[in-house]
């Protein structure tokens, strides 16, 4: 096995400066990063009420005005806990203050207060961006995965395995129906159903099946990809990319034809299983098909949307970006670090996977995470955080520092450091044989 700690330096010393810069604790019940290092913890935003449903819903509606969109918060910790994950698959040691991180993680949670906001059936907020469907199913991910840390750890509660297999069973009951051929609504007043929402619900289906071993999980996430990629028409099959969603209206013909990067990757890990399970390579070959795409320059002179190139003369290197790129919104900043840490699934799953076709897509995504992280790592500030736009010809002036810029490094340093490690401990072996 590894021995070198230093494999993953690079991510531990940035999780660790992400805790020092942003990490806020236990906020009303939920770990919360603040969203600039200079900023306050907690302040109010605005948000539009009736009267009458901010008395009723007081409690939770102060809950929600935080420094950030809420869903980030679900989601951030995810980032950590595959740190974690991976230095835990390779047997490395801990290093002492990042394991006080993850701690902090898996205890500065109040499941109580968690429940009573994810599972408001009747919530009504006028701002459409409150708490959605997909916001909930962020936050059950997140505790799916620290459910498997705390287990690692001999302990016996199940508390945040049964608080996300509740999260499950409320999507899909209350919100799936035969409008637009299947699949779960983005939102309460089920208007649009989208890819993000569909992912997230495969991807948890997928935790859950993992974790119990019970088929009807896996049933449900087939159902669920088998729409994705037929009659909802959200799976472009020019590319192998997913498009952002569909609305219920003008029978399911009006779709948001945006392409977001974390569409192009919530769903990787799922599909994955899919293709074990049932033995299908469908599911896995549109997987390997969109990491090609993205991964790779195909026409030169035709710029992939989720591509740019820092140097012209070279062809092959290539920079993952978010759509639109020119929006740097909180939200928007965490994307492309989300795709990142799904493209890692698919790097796990080439392990295992011999075939000469797995063993492509592997080289692809080492040559690809490679050389986004040697062109990102020098982009930091004086504070180890970094910005938006990864582009060295954006004047600094025109960038976003935030808690989510910052995250989303270190998802992609995260992978990095992982194929790193795997990459010396084959040399290591092939030497001692």
């Amino acid at each position: 096995m590894i021995n070198n700690q230093s494999d993953f330096r690079v991510s531990t010393s940035l999780s660790d400066s992400i805790f020092e810069n942003y990490y806020c604790g236990n906020v009303d019940g939920f770990p919360h990063f603040k969203l600039k290092y200079h900023s306050r913890c907690f302040y109010g935003v605005n948000r539009t009420m009736d009267r009458q449903d901010k008395q009723q819903f007081s409690q939770i509606y102060n809950f929600l005005q935080y420094d950030r969109e809420f869903w980030n918060d679900g989601t951030s910790p995810s980032t950590f806990f595959y740190l974690y994950n991976y230095l835990d698959m390779l047997n490395l040691e801990i290093p002492i203050q990042f394991q006080q991180d993850i701690e902090k993680l898996t205890q500065d949670w109040n499941l109580i207060r968690m429940r009573d906001v994810l599972l408001w059936d009747k919530l009504k907020l006028d701002d459409p961006y409150g708490v959605g469907i997909d916001d909930r199913l962020w936050y059950a991910i997140s505790f799916i995965q620290i459910q498997n840390i705390i287990d690692r750890q001999n302990k016996t509660s199940q508390q945040f395995f049964d608080l996300a297999n509740e999260i499950f069973e409320w999507v899909g009951k209350v919100f799936e129906n035969n409008v637009c051929g299947g699949g779960v609504f983005w939102d309460c007043d089920k208007n649009y159903k989208n890819a993000i929402t569909n992912h997230l619900y495969i991807d948890l289906g997928t935790y859950l099946f993992e974790y119990t071993s019970d088929v009807k999980y896996i049933r449900e996430v087939k159902k669920i990809a088998d729409w994705e990629t037929g009659v909802s028409e959200m799976l472009d099959t020019n590319d192998s990319l997913f498009i952002d969603g569909i609305y219920n209206s003008k029978n399911c013909s009006n779709k948001t034809y945006d392409k977001w990067t974390y569409n192009q990757g919530v769903y990787m890990r799922g599909y994955l299983a899919l293709s074990d399970f049932y033995n299908d390579p469908k599911y896995k070959e549109v997987v390997f098909k969109s990491v090609e795409t993205i991964t790779q320059n195909q026409n030169h002179l035709n710029h992939n949307i989720l591509q740019f190139y820092p140097y012209l003369q070279d062809q092959h290197f290539v920079i993952l970006k978010e759509y639109k790129n020119l929006d740097q919104g909180e939200t928007r900043a965490t994307f492309k670090g989300i795709y990142m840490r799904y493209l890692g699934s698919v790097y796990l799953y080439t392990l295992k996977d011999t075939s000469q076709e797995s063993q492509k897509i592997k080289q692809y995504i080492e040559k690809y995470v490679i050389d986004n992280f040697n062109y990102v790592f020098p982009l930091s500030d004086q504070k180890n955080s970094y910005p938006f736009l990864w582009n060295h010809q954006t004047p600094k002036i025109l960038q976003t520092i935030t808690a989510g810029t910052t995250t989303t490094v270190l998802d992609l340093f995260t992978l990095y450091d992982f194929i790193v490690a795997i990459n010396e401990n084959q040399q290591q072996n092939k030497m001692q044989q």
